[in-house]
């Protein structure tokens, strides 16, 4: 059994706190109050010197206190190694104390002057730590690592520390605890990296890619005007003239009749053909933009929508619109997601999934908007959905994602297949 002294001060050695006493320092004299532990074996060992600041022994010879790890025959050389790891090593070694509120650190390696403080400053100052935590940090890092400390739990968190010069760097906190032979954590040994280049990068990767996305959206809503302008013309112009040429024909024929002349049948196939070029017209228009999407509104345009499939397709489409979604107010690019998102899938529907039944669904919650596509087809297995890289489901996403909202895709290979997409209502005005 090894008696440990673990109250704050230690025992003065002639080193300075924080650091590690001299090889062959004298045994210090100690008043301080006793903590039974457990004697120290095969975990500690790992960490020779690092309790000399806060816990020394008394052996059950009876013997003067010493440090924790003196008395070993090869104490110079674990001595030796463990300070060219800790000093060497290009990151923060700390080790701090159980469940005490506001106790300073027991050790705390050199590297730490890098932020323009001695050791023996942080082991004398306990709360220059939580000081130095940069203020958009300080009450998220703080509770994580009281937290920790309290219940002995593992650490890893990331926040900034700024230095004396009033530059913020970017740390990540590791730390774990170590236990003693009873299996009971008996202290906190942690380490601090420097992560400030790679925090530095990860800003500038989410910012490219914010930029992107801000690209992405302006080239959806530049093609969205040019489909409309595109519908508009082909509808007006195109299918206006060859409304025009189908009644010229019409009156010709008229004309032959009235003179007793026998109509040209080519005359009828022309008619017959410029017909079917105006219902073609027409329906690349739609294709293009819908004119109910944008008299009618979202609502009436899926509502369109899934009739539309239904009947192009041997496919039974049904579609459930909440009442409650009539009230609300979407905005022009909200309700252009919405459609385009629920056009992509029943796409998808008719080409994939070899379903008999899809069902559009479109419900208003306390604080989103719901709307689920779901088909009784082939599905998919679990691996294959989390691979898949079709261009219309990235796109999808990314429709919905520039709104703040969510799409996600369930499905089972003979189960069918769910497309559920979540915006909330504080997005809806598409803004």
């Amino acid at each position: 059994m090894a008696t440990i002294w673990k109250d704050g001060s230690p025992p003065s050695t002639g080193a300075a706190p924080g650091e590690l006493p001299a090889a062959g320092a004298p045994a210090p004299d100690c008043a301080c109050a006793p903590a039974q532990l457990a004697g120290f074996s095969g975990q500690y060992d790992l960490f020779p010197g690092v309790l000399d600041d806060a816990a020394w022994c008394r052996d059950s010879s009876g013997e003067g206190p010493r440090p924790a790890w003196r008395g070993r025959r090869d104490a110079p050389a674990q001595e030796a190694s463990y300070r060219n790891l800790v000093e060497q090593v290009p990151a923060i070694t700390y080790v701090a104390p159980l469940a005490r509120e506001g106790a300073a650190l027991l050790y705390i390696s050199p590297q730490v002057c890098v932020l323009g403080y001695s050791p023996a400053q942080w082991i004398k100052e306990p709360g220059l730590h939580e000081r130095l935590m940069h203020p958009e940090d300080r009450a998220r890092a703080s509770a994580a690592i009281r937290a920790s400390r309290a219940a002995g739990a593992p650490l890893c968190i990331e926040y900034r520390l700024v230095d004396k010069q009033g530059e913020a760097i970017w740390y990540r906190d590791e730390a774990q605890a170590l236990f003693d032979d009873s299996g009971k954590p008996a202290f906190i040994h942690g380490i601090l990296v420097d992560v400030t280049q790679h925090k530095l990068a990860e800003m500038a990767l989410a910012q490219t890619q914010d930029r992107l996305r801000a690209l992405a959206s302006r080239q959806e809503s530049i093609i969205e005007v040019e489909r409309q302008r595109i519908a508009l013309e082909i509808h007006d112009e195109l299918g206006g003239l060859l409304s025009g040429i189908k009644s010229c024909i019409g009156v010709a024929m008229l004309h032959m009749t009235s003179r007793g002349l026998q109509s040209e049948p080519l005359l009828a196939d022309a008619s017959a053909l410029i017909g079917q070029a105006i219902a073609t017209v027409s329906k690349v228009a739609t294709e293009l933009r819908p004119s109910i999407l944008d008299h009618l509104g979202v609502w009436a345009a899926l509502e369109w929508q899934v009739k539309h499939v239904a009947r192009l397709s041997a496919i039974c489409c049904e579609c459930r619109i909440d009442p409650a979604l009539h009230e609300l107010e979407l905005g022009r690019d909200c309700q252009l997601m919405l459609f385009r998102v629920t056009q992509e899938a029943l796409t998808n529907v008719v080409r994939h999934a070899a379903a008999t039944k899809v069902v559009v669904l479109a419900q208003r919650q306390p604080d989103h908007l719901a709307l689920s596509v779901t088909d009784d087809g082939l599905g998919m297995a679990a691996d294959r959905l989390a691979g898949s890289g079709s261009w219309g489901i990235l796109g999808m996403k990314e429709r919905a994602g520039h709104l703040g909202g969510r799409l996600d895709i369930s499905s089972a290979p003979g189960q069918g297949t769910t497309l559920r997409l979540t915006l909330p209502l504080e997005k809806r005005d598409g803004r």
